[in-house]
């Protein structure tokens, strides 16, 4: 009994190993080593980075010398999360003379109008040039709940922030997109993508890489483009 249980827990011991190694290796291939497509710069010179306190201290002086011309903020996440650089990256990119946008992870373990309400009290009497955004992935989020009830709680954080006087922005990945924001055809789509744009009549922003080096930005970071044949060349 002794031998079957030991092995029993140094078998389970190795699964978990395994797949933290696997988890690990698939990040940073993803991360530094997968594909990704360069878009025409011809046919979409608008060009800007969305960041995070994961990003550290930026340079927005540099980042805008370098080319970029927006920046999208993380703001919240779920229902007491704030992001602590939120407050300074905005100040410092408007200081910077770049246009600003603002996103909210949200949670699929959280109810959509607790959590938009949350995303509201903190950008409040803030000026965005750009939607305010719900990112809405599987990444990061609990795989227990329906395919229904997030596309429910999701309606009621969009809901509650257009009754507080903002336009919405919805971002994904394709994955995402067929899940979730393919019920919601009518707000403007932020696609994250790494080999092509779902269309060039479906997407208002593509996140095309997550490799991007910028100056201004220490490490490695996610850069986005405007589809100008959709919208008008900056708003």
């Amino acid at each position: 009994m002794k031998i079957t249980r030991n092995r029993i827990l140094g078998t389970t011991a190795l699964l978990v190993f395994t797949t933290i190694i696997a988890t690990v290796s698939w990040w940073g291939w993803r991360r530094y080593l997968s594909p990704h497509i360069e878009p025409s710069e011809e046919l979409y010179p608008i060009r800007g980075l969305d960041l995070s306190a994961h990003n550290g201290d930026i340079d927005f002086n540099a980042v805008r010398e370098a080319g970029m011309q927006f920046v999208m903020l993380k703001a919240t996440e779920g229902i007491s999360f704030t992001d602590r650089k939120f407050a300074d990256n905005y100040r410092l990119a408007r200081e910077a003379g770049l246009k600003v946008g603002a996103y909210h992870f949200f949670r699929f373990d959280c109810n959509g109008a607790v959590q938009a309400n949350h995303f509201l009290n903190v950008i409040k009497g803030l000026e965005f040039d750009f939607p305010v955004t719900l990112d809405v992935e599987e990444s990061g989020n609990p795989e227990v709940h329906g395919t229904g009830s997030i596309v429910i709680a999701l309606e009621q954080a969009i809901r509650h922030l257009e009754l507080n006087g903002y336009d919405v922005m919805l971002y994904t990945n394709k994955r995402g997109y067929r899940r979730f924001i393919s019920s919601f055809p009518d707000y403007p789509l932020w696609i994250c993508s790494f080999s092509d744009p779902p269309g060039p009549d479906t997407w208002y922003m593509w996140q095309y890489t997550h490799r991007g080096r910028v100056n201004g930005v220490d490490d490695l970071v996610d850069i986005n483009i405007l589809n100008t044949l959709l919208t008008a060349p900056c708003p």
